[in-house]
């Protein structure tokens, strides 16, 4: 049986970092690797919102959105800003929904807090709230947590363990059985 997780890390905040944008997506695309992964990042409605918000301020109709993942993916496609504004009121509470539920079905949540230019930790809000409300509801929280400076006791104390690093956590995750044994596709 596969564990399940919620990835944890910065999004609306880091989007103009492309460096931590690409930890961020090999530290997901790894859990995804081991893990059946409950993803917050395969859905951002808020980078569509706020680029809308953006759009309506230069007046434009219609912004280019890319599909895929929360880096970016490929090819883009025409979206009305009216209609993305016309939800506006919506998405806050959707997605603040949405990803406790995600947090609620899965076995546990890895959150990665990267170090952000000037050694600051890449802890959002969002991040913070995930890591509390997981342990409030006895999942195991485990806290990738890639600053020089050590975690504070709100990390520490309400962390199943924390890790420097996502290989080390990777480990930890490997040697304690987390991870499936591999199985033949032909019965083997």
């Amino acid at each position: 049986d596969m564990k399940t997780v919620y990835p944890s890390f910065p999004m609306t905040h880091v989007v103009s970092m492309p460096d931590v944008l690409a930890e961020i997506d090999a530290f997901r695309a790894e859990l995804a690797k081991h893990f059946v992964s409950f993803d917050p990042g395969d859905v951002d409605e808020k980078l569509l919102l706020d680029c809308a918000i953006d759009a309506a301020k230069e007046s434009k109709d219609f912004i280019e959105m890319q599909a895929g993942s929360f880096a970016g993916g490929q090819e883009t496609f025409p979206v009305s800003v009216k209609q993305v504004l016309d939800i506006a009121g919506d998405v806050d509470g959707q997605i603040y929904a949405r990803d406790f539920k995600l947090i609620d079905q899965s076995d546990m949540i890895v959150s990665l807090v990267p170090e952000l230019p000037g050694g600051v930790p890449g802890l959002s809000s969002g991040v913070e709230r995930e890591l509390q409300h997981a342990f409030e509801h006895g999942k195991e929280v485990y806290v990738v947590w890639k600053p020089k400076k050590n975690p504070s006791p709100f990390i520490t104390e309400t962390s199943t363990k924390w890790f420097r690093s996502t290989e080390e956590a990777l480990k930890y995750f490997e040697d304690q059985g987390m991870f499936p044994a591999p199985q033949s596709l032909f019965g083997g």
